[in-house]
């Protein structure tokens, strides 16, 4: 049974709805939950939102929504940011396999995911899916690239001298290297940044790169020194990147 919780953020608390045991992966009711989060303005809209889910779906007879934290104070606040770190007990803080969270608050909300998934920030008026606490691949919505990718990451991509293309599932860099080599890479947001940039530079062989583009007559530079030092420059703005973003 897949099992599911419907979360709201508001100025001055954060409430959650009992567990619902049953299909609430997003092809089923999560649709229905999504559509209904779209009209919560207020905690009353959300009370009877959960309510009427309930009573049209589970028909569970206890209290169906529990406030679960007070944001009144700094401390109140602090004890958020830990419950919304689900890299840290998130089976003994949350369980479900989803949650499906609305931010109603006038300030933005970060949520540390699973398995290094990238740190995602819920804005005003935002809703995410999560699926273990990592985001849910079978919800867009607001599920989208510039929750992953942030904009000080790309700013840093670019301070590098890389030129950053945006897409749905994947951004993709490029640079020229001091000998005139076009370097287009692509990396895929779903997977963590830092281990593809690690891999990117780890597995880049100097000499191999060097040997394969000589003589190849594709308007390469002829000298084999002049290609073996661009092959270490192209390494070296490998190193560099990964640094910049190491663990990022």
């Amino acid at each position: 049974m897949t099992r599911g919780q419907i979360v709201l953020i508001t100025n001055d608390a954060v409430y959650t709805t009992t567990e619902f045991n049953g299909d609430m992966f997003y092809d089923y009711y999560g649709k229905e939950v999504i559509e209904g989060l779209k009209s919560v303005e207020s905690y009353d809209d959300y009370f009877d939102f959960a309510n009427k889910f309930n009573s049209e779906n589970f028909e569970y007879p206890e209290q169906i929504v529990y406030q679960i934290g007070e944001l009144e104070t700094d401390k109140d606040i602090e004890r958020m940011k830990i419950l919304f770190d689900m890299s840290n007990n998130y089976f003994e803080n949350w369980g479900s396999d989803y949650l499906y969270i609305k931010n109603i608050s006038t300030k933005n909300w970060d949520f540390v995911l699973r398995d290094g998934d990238w740190d995602i920030t819920l804005k005003p008026g935002e809703i995410c899916s999560l699926n273990f606490g990592r985001l849910a691949k079978d919800y867009d919505g607001n599920n989208r690239i510039e929750k992953h990718i942030k904009e000080d990451i790309v700013d840093d991509i670019e301070s590098l001298g890389w030129t950053v293309r945006e897409y749905d599932d994947f951004i993709e860099i490029s640079r020229y290297s001091p000998a005139g080599e076009d370097l287009t890479e692509t990396l895929d947001y779903k997977s963590p940044l830092y281990e593809q940039l690690d891999d990117l530079y780890k597995y880049f062989d100097p000499d191999q790169h060097a040997a394969e583009w000589y003589g190849q007559g594709r308007g390469e530079p002829n000298d084999l020194q002049t290609l073996l030092d661009d092959a270490k420059s192209i390494e070296e703005m490998y190193r560099e990147l990964r640094n910049k973003l190491w663990k990022r």
